[in-house]
């Protein structure tokens, strides 16, 4: 059960990672226009 939670926890941490880095990116894309 424990495994599971940290399974699920490691997921949201990843997702909202990739949503960070996905807005950086586009605060890059606009920085360079």
């Amino acid at each position: 059960m424990a495994r599971n939670t940290e399974n699920v926890t490691n997921e949201k941490c990843t997702l909202t990672w990739n949503k960070a880095r996905k807005l950086t990116n586009e605060e890059n894309e606009k920085l360079k226009l």
